[in-house]
């Protein structure tokens, strides 16, 4: 008989962040990076199997679903919006009077995943949060070691915290990998200039290390 092609289903990870307020501009980079994440799984560019394989043969691709809340009973509520679509995990709130305020009601039924350094954890309450530092250094693994560029650009703000991550990075590649390296004061709005020089720098990559404004 014909051996039958294992089935594709998709599991949903929940998202829940801001939905306005200087909150939002965070969160919505953690979840295009979870999105970009989920994107590699499905298409197989960590290990170039495609989706997430099971002992049943069945095989998997992930969704990120936003779940916005600006206030304790808007988390409440987005968790519950969230298990009801059977989300398998949820990625936030990130915000810790948010997040302190799920883990108060109990054990949530799914993994709750937290990205800020000062977010509590319990029973199935992770923080997966790291320092500015770990965050360089696991910028520049990526980078160069997983996906094996050798030409990468950055722009910074002239800030301590900036110019620290970057230094940070530029330890963790190598200078031989640096093609451009741009920074900025604090109130710089215009970038103009940087694209020309990375573009004619050829740089494979950016990474970037600006205030929240820029």
């Amino acid at each position: 008989t014909a051996a039958q092609s294992s089935a594709t289903q998709t599991l949903t990870v929940g998202f829940i962040g801001a939905g306005e307020g200087r909150q939002v501009e965070r969160d919505q980079q953690f979840y295009q990076a979870a999105v970009l994440a989920a994107e590699q799984i499905n298409a197989g560019d960590d290990d170039d199997v495609t989706g997430i394989s099971s002992t049943n043969d069945n095989r998997y691709d992930l969704t990120i679903a936003y779940y916005k809340a600006n206030s304790t009973s808007d988390a409440e509520t987005a968790l519950q919006d969230a298990l009801n679509a059977d989300a398998v995990a949820i990625l936030g709130p990130h915000e810790k009077v948010l997040a302190q305020a799920l883990v108060d009601k109990g054990t949530p039924g799914v993994p709750l995943l937290l990205g800020a350094l000062d977010s509590p954890t319990s029973t199935r309450v992770f923080r997966l949060a790291a320092s500015d530092e770990d965050r360089a250094k696991a910028a520049a693994n990526y980078l160069v070691t997983e996906r094996k560029f050798n030409r990468v650009g950055l722009v910074s703000a002239i800030t301590d915290v900036a110019l620290n991550g970057i230094k940070t990075f530029k330890t963790a590649t190598g200078e031989d990998v640096i093609v451009a390296d741009l920074s900025h004061e604090a109130d710089d709005l215009d970038f103009s200039g940087d694209a020309k020089t990375i573009r004619d720098s050829q740089a494979q990559a950016i990474f970037v290390w600006l205030l929240n404004d820029q």
